[in-house]
């Protein structure tokens, strides 16, 4: 059973994976053919469809949890690697102060996410929607010089 959770795991972060993609490519294509996905650009948008895979699944669950944790974990799995890949391989006091400021815009945004969603219908709410996805995903999330 254990590996058929690993398994489901896998395949749904996989599919959230390729959902990002594809809204990434959208999105270059509208602003320049020059532009290239970076490295903090594929974490926030894949960060947001993390997000909605796991909030999906938050009703089913036991199964659910463990689901959502093998998604998790296969994320993190992949933060890990694309910073190595980006240069952070040979210095490893500064890939694990990467990872854990990565971390904080992790649940940062998960709990911004959380309060915008969870006000509905509010007067506001569309407006803290919109904010909380503007500084996550259109800003990248770890830019020095955001105001967000």
């Amino acid at each position: 059973n254990d590996v058929a959770r690993i398994h489901t795991g896998y395949l749904l972060y996989r599919g959230a994976l390729n959902a990002a993609a594809r809204w990434q490519a959208e999105q270059e294509s509208r602003i320049s053919q020059r532009v290239r996905t970076s490295f903090h650009q594929w974490f926030a948008s894949t960060l947001l469809h993390v997000y909605a895979l796991t909030v999906r699944l938050r009703p089913e669950g036991t199964l659910g949890n463990d689901v959502a944790q093998e998604v998790f974990t296969h994320f993190w799995r992949d933060v890990d690697l694309g910073l190595q890949r980006i240069g952070y391989r040979n210095h490893p006091l500064v890939l694990g102060s990467k990872l854990r400021k990565m971390v904080r815009v992790y649940y940062g945004a998960v709990v911004a996410l959380d309060d915008a969603l969870s006000r509905g219908a509010a007067p506001g709410a569309d407006a803290l929607l919109a904010d909380v996805l503007y500084c996550n995903v259109y800003v990248p999330p770890l830019a020095a010089t955001s105001s967000c």
